[in-house]
């Protein structure tokens, strides 16, 4: 939890405060060069911050809603596609589980609260970002047009071709793959 928390707040302030003193090839990426690679490790310890939300010591759950609040704007601001989908997925299945534990469900009287308020939350900071006093004005993107942009032939900038020929890739070679770096060489 405080890992991801120390991450998603250094990942915050390079967006909004400009902070250039970690080295980033793409901020905002914390303090892994990459703000893809930053956004994976953020959507990997997401699970652990949200069922921390369910705890019942009122401490931790707060500081767990505070954390998950701080990674969901970190991962709003990378900009990483990727993780915005593996972010949705992983909430609907820990809600699905969540829901799936009636007794969870029951013993908590703030259960539904707290997934209300937490949507919320990242509903906010989501409008923030795009419409709102968070935004770079001078280099504002749409969420949503970046977001449908890889159905669009003319703007998934070749994903769409990666795709079909990773998908060629894996029919030709599934057991042994073709090796680390040859992607480029045999396709």
């Amino acid at each position: 939890l405080l890992s991801c928390g120390i991450l998603s707040v250094l990942g915050n302030f390079q967006h909004i405060f400009n902070i250039d003193w970690v080295y980033q090839f793409r901020p905002p990426a914390a303090t892994f060069g990459n703000r893809n690679h930053a956004a994976h490790v953020m959507v990997t310890c997401f699970p652990i911050v949200f069922v921390s939300m369910f705890h019942k010591r009122k401490e931790i759950w707060i500081s767990s809603f505070i954390i998950a609040c701080s990674a969901a704007l970190f991962l709003l601001h990378t900009g990483s596609r990727a993780a915005w989908l593996a972010l949705f997925c992983i909430m609907v299945w820990l809600l699905i589980m969540l829901a799936y534990k009636k007794r969870a469900c029951s013993e908590d009287a703030f259960f539904w609260p707290k997934i209300g308020g937490f949507i919320a939350a990242v509903a906010l900071l989501f409008s923030l970002i795009n419409y709102g006093y968070l935004a770079d004005k001078d280099n504002q993107v749409d969420v949503f047009d970046t977001a449908t942009s890889i159905v669009d032939p003319d703007r998934d900038k070749g994903r769409i071709t990666l795709w079909k020929n990773t998908a060629h890739m894996i029919a030709a070679y599934p057991l042994a793959g073709i090796g680390s770096g040859n992607f480029k060489v045999i396709y």
